[in-house]
């Protein structure tokens, strides 16, 4: 699962490689856009509830990518992915590098925080 059309670059990778994604975006207009340009579920809604994220099947996803262009916004879902879903691969794209610490320090750990800015990803061992 995805949460999060900030970052179409990892939407694209993951589908190149054959993955099964549901997307969670709020912006209706980038849910349009990608729907015509995605073989993807794609569910309107806010990405940081709780109900939106059960009605898309966070509870059954083995993976969860937070990559909106909001870094509150993705550590919220970080939160909730690790502690109400335990969803076992969680990974975070930072906007702001500076804010890793604050990914990190989510009990448990998110699994990988990327930074696409810099290129630069970092690995939590757990």
């Amino acid at each position: 699962m995805i949460v999060g059309l900030g970052r179409l670059g990892v939407v694209e990778k993951l589908l190149e490689a054959g993955a099964d994604l549901t997307i969670v975006e709020r912006n209706e207009e980038l849910c349009r856009a990608a729907g015509g340009r995605f073989q993807a579920r794609i569910i309107v809604g806010r990405e940081d509830d709780p109900d939106t994220l059960r009605s898309a099947g966070l509870g059954n996803a083995d993976m969860m990518i937070a990559a909106s262009s909001d870094d509150d916004v993705n550590l919220a879902v970080c939160k909730i992915a690790k502690t109400e879903f335990k969803v076992p691969h969680v990974i975070a794209v930072l906007n702001e590098p500076r804010r890793r610490a604050e990914f990190v320090e989510i009990k448990p750990p998110v699994d990988a925080v990327i930074y696409l800015l810099t290129g630069k990803t970092s690995q939590q061992s757990g």
